[in-house]
């Protein structure tokens, strides 16, 4: 497809991107293609096809095989077989038992790592085999999976040795320690390089910084050990849970303080696309969560120090000055109380991490080995007292979910010295405007936050009766919700929540237009203001008549 570029765009981008001193690894998926794909049509067109057993084929269709999930994973008929597909019948699974599918496969990333590619983010990587003789349970985790990757990290480590190091990450769909250890290293043999961290993203969704405790003590005591590493993430393009805007609500000061927990914890965060502007999105619907990028607010975000995007840029600045940061050891400071405090140390550097983990603003007193005479405040406000040699040093007037990052050696510089950013207050998340015939389609009307509940959305229209209205409510630059996405997510319970006194109208009197973009139609019956609510962390709405 041409509008996504040339083999020559991707070349010069690559070298761009290496001319800055940065990496870029591709996304490998090895268990499945498309149902469009030449092979599987050809597999799927004759039974006697050169690439019949490049699939999974069964007649009768097998019982019991359903995954993870309660749906069949054989699919069909085609040709009076039934074929194998883990996720949907879209993507027919790969037959790795037969030599010429891994083969291909083996040309499909070495091709791209030949092209000048750093490494692979690879994609589902538990279900290369299958143990046929289990009656379903077997779908996945084989001991020949793990022999398969760890051959593929083989020929990546015989580019290390030549000078061109590659790197290998897997996407590992599971909570279980020992099973995400053992796709790192099973058996003393080297497998992924790193693995990407789901308990981080369950934990990181609901501030559990119990859970988060725990799971880097584990990160430390047995992953490290094994030469493994983690990959953070606070949400991605799948149903693991909702961006980070959504997830809480709208509520700012926490997407803040978990952006935070990824950039200041262990593990090498994976940052998805728009949660550094708080674009929302709700897990339910992959559609959701794999918006436009938001080019309009990002604008805005960039000249605002108070920005969801500035909190951002300025820790990983921060990252990106202090080793310990990125590489050091994790020790608990103190986790009751209302705060979270951590240690993170490499050689001499020392850095402790503060997190408020309530509302109110809040003071804490912590206990370390020992305070050196200098403390260097790196990030958040810089209100701290304490005496140097001895154990105690206190943390001033730290804002309610807010961050302060200090360096506990002598000598030590550099940080983002902001002030505190108070509860309640910073730049909301992505423009969100109400389009159509009863403002205009190219500009539409800017939405605000309500005065009562600042996660809904409103604005204010004078109608006509009787004249047939059309509109849709936009987020950010591109993104468009219209009869489709909305005509389930009616909700009058909007109004009690933002305080606004009318009558409701009634989700009948709001239909599909009935043309190709399915815009909202709706035909008032008296000439009056109507207000439009509209929140975009789960895309409920209603409209009220004054």
């Amino acid at each position: 497809d041409s509008r996504l570029g040339t083999n020559d765009d991707l070349k010069t981008l690559i070298q761009q991107v290496h001319s800055r001193g940065m990496r870029i690894i591709f996304d490998y998926v090895p268990n499945h293609v498309s149902n469009q794909h030449p092979w599987f049509i050809q597999s799927a067109g004759s039974t006697s096809s050169s690439y019949r057993d490049w699939f999974i084929w069964r007649n009768p269709r097998p019982s019991g095989w359903t995954g993870w999930d309660t749906y069949s994973d054989f699919h069909g008929p085609r040709n009076g077989s039934y074929y194998y597909g883990i996720f949907w019948e879209g993507m027919p699974d790969l037959n790795y038992d037969n030599p010429d599918v891994r083969d291909a496969m083996a040309d499909v990333f070495l091709n791209w790592l030949n092209f000048g590619f750093d490494g692979m983010r690879i994609d589902a990587v538990k279900y290369l085999y299958e143990d046929w003789n289990t009656n379903g349970s077997g779908y996945a985790d084989q001991p020949k999976t793990f022999q398969h990757w760890q051959k593929v990290r083989s020929l990546l480590d015989e580019y290390a040795s030549a000078g061109y190091a590659k790197f290998m990450v897997a996407e590992n769909w599971t909570s279980d320690h020992t099973n995400l250890v053992q796709y790192m290293n099973k058996d003393a043999v080297p497998g992924f390089h790193m693995t990407l961290d789901f308990p981080f993203a369950y934990a990181a969704a609901t501030l559990d910084t119990n859970a988060l405790n725990g799971h880097w003590q584990w990160v430390q005591t047995s992953v490290v050990p094994a030469g493994g590493w983690m990959g953070t993430f606070t949400s991605n393009h799948d149903n693991v849970v909702s961006r980070p805007m959504t997830t809480f609500n709208g509520d700012a000061a926490k997407v803040r303080l978990q952006a935070a927990l990824q950039l200041t914890g262990p593990g090498t965060p994976f940052l998805y696309y728009g949660n550094e502007i708080g674009m929302s999105g709700a897990a339910g619907n992959d559609i959701n969560l794999r918006q436009p990028f938001d080019w309009t607010g990002a604008s805005t975000q960039r000249s605002d120090g108070t920005s969801l995007l500035s909190w951002h840029k300025a820790l990983i600045t921060l990252r990106k000055e202090r080793a310990s940061l990125r590489r050091g050891a994790y020790q608990l400071i103190k986790n009751q109380g209302g705060v979270f405090a951590y240690e993170r140390s490499l050689g001499d550097e020392r850095t402790l991490v503060v997190m408020n983990t309530g509302a109110a603003q809040a003071s804490f007193t912590l206990t370390l080995s020992q305070v050196p005479e200098a403390v260097h405040t790196l990030f958040g406000s810089d209100d701290a007292s304490w005496s140097g040699g001895s154990s105690a040093i206190t943390i001033n007037n730290v804002a309610g979910y807010g961050v302060r990052v200090l360096a506990l050696e002598s000598g030590a510089s550099g940080g983002t010295l902001i002030n505190d950013i108070p509860y309640g207050s910073g730049t909301p998340q992505s423009t969100v405007s109400l389009m159509g015939t009863l403002s205009n389609w190219t500009s539409g009307v800017a939405m605000s936050p309500s005065s009562a509940d600042s996660s809904i959305l409103e604005v204010s229209r004078s109608l006509s009766g009787g004249i047939s209205y059309q509109f849709k409510f936009k987020e950010g630059s591109d993104y468009w919700y219209g009869w489709l996405e909305l005509s389930s997510a009616y909700d009058p319970t909007l109004v009690q929540a933002a305080d606004i006194s009318g009558t409701v109208i009634v989700l009948s009197q709001f239909a599909d237009a009935g043309d190709a973009n399915h815009n909202i139609q709706f035909t008032p019956a008296a000439s009056t203001s109507y207000i439009f609510l509209y929140r975009p962390t789960d895309k409920h709405w209603c409209v009220v008549l004054q």
